[in-house]
């Protein structure tokens, strides 16, 4: 039994000594997905905008949406977007002939006017 829990220590400490090395040394995690990053994606990650969705509450007559602390209906502007619409789920704005969507269940998904058929 000690052998064992020997054994299995050294080959703990031979595997974390390895992980170091490879983080030093520079090299990727393979099981992180490969972005690569260009002039246009930075250039588009910089505009997103900060708007973090706290919670809908939907209603068929006058539903809310409170975005970063304050509460904003339908027609109403927040930072150049204005709110089109309100579901249960999501809230999409837009500005400038692009929208985007925030959701509940995931981040922010963009799209131009342009891209939709």
């Amino acid at each position: 039994m000690a052998c064992k829990v020997w054994v299995l220590g050294l080959v703990w400490l031979l595997a974390s000594s390895q992980l170091a090395t490879a983080q030093q040394v520079g090299e990727r995690d393979p099981t992180r997905p490969l972005v690569v990053a260009n002039d246009q994606t930075t250039r588009s990650v910089a505009r997103l905008p900060n708007l973090n969705l706290d919670f809908i509450r939907y209603s068929t007559t006058q539903s809310v949406v409170s975005i970063n602390g304050d509460l904003y209906q339908r027609g109403d502007e927040i930072r150049g977007w204005t709110v089109i619409t309100i579901e249960p789920d999501r809230v999409t704005l837009y500005r400038d002939d692009e929208t985007i969507v925030l959701s509940v269940f995931a981040g922010l998904n963009r799209s131009t006017l342009k891209e939709q058929p």
